[in-house]
């Protein structure tokens, strides 16, 4: 599953608003080939995210 985007900010705001510890960005850039908007959103926030922070998304491809 690849978190797109517009899933990315809402998901972020999410985790920061229920305390989830935060991922810092390390490493080189990593472009995401199916949302060209992922990487650059990412690095403007500085963050990365958990898996768990995506879990209803992860559960809904699953149905």
């Amino acid at each position: 599953m690849w978190i797109t985007r517009a899933e990315h900010l809402p998901l972020a705001a999410w985790g920061q608003a229920h305390g989830t510890p935060q991922l810092l960005l390390s490493g080189p850039r990593a472009e995401a080939v199916l949302d060209a908007e992922l990487a650059p959103t990412m690095e403007a926030l500085g963050i990365a995210l958990h898996e768990e922070a995506a879990l209803d998304l992860l559960l809904e491809d699953l149905g």
